[in-house]
């Protein structure tokens, strides 16, 4: 290729970008405006609710009093309304510690895990796996 002919289709490739590019701009602009204002820096609340399109509960970061005692954490509700996933920190017991449940569709608890360990339990209830760590070590 010659030079000539190189320099041209370089020239020819940065002019089409800034026309590209200046057209572009001009079409998009009060788009991209008003997105940029519309942005919040900050969202503060003491709690987040994820609701179905009927009002009914899905999702919640915050306290919820369904526990004895209520405790603070995130919780996925079923579409009956009933705990089926927990993760927080839980003051139940003489120390705090944190915990995620998952819960069967019957409501019984079957997966536990905390700072002390990993609890399984069947469809009855019953421990089938247990795995916890001493406060010695």
């Amino acid at each position: 290729m010659k030079r000539f002919k190189y320099i041209f289709l370089v020239l020819l490739t940065v002019v089409s970008g800034f026309i590209g590019g200046v057209i572009s701009n001009l079409l998009f602009k009060k788009q991209v405006a008003v997105q940029e204002s519309e942005k919040k820096k900050v969202v503060e609340a003491q709690e987040f609710r994820l609701v179905d399109k009927d009002g009914k509960l899905l999702g919640l970061f915050g306290e919820y009093d369904g526990f004895q005692p209520p405790f603070q954490g995130l919780f996925i509700f079923d579409k009956s309304g009933d705990p089926r996933i927990v993760v927080g920190r839980n003051k139940q017991f003489v120390t705090v510690e944190s915990i995620m449940c998952i819960y069967d569709w019957n409501g019984k608890e079957r997966i536990a895990l905390s700072d002390s360990g990993i609890l399984i339990h069947d469809e009855d209830e019953k421990l089938k796996i247990s795995l916890t760590t001493s406060g010695d070590q």
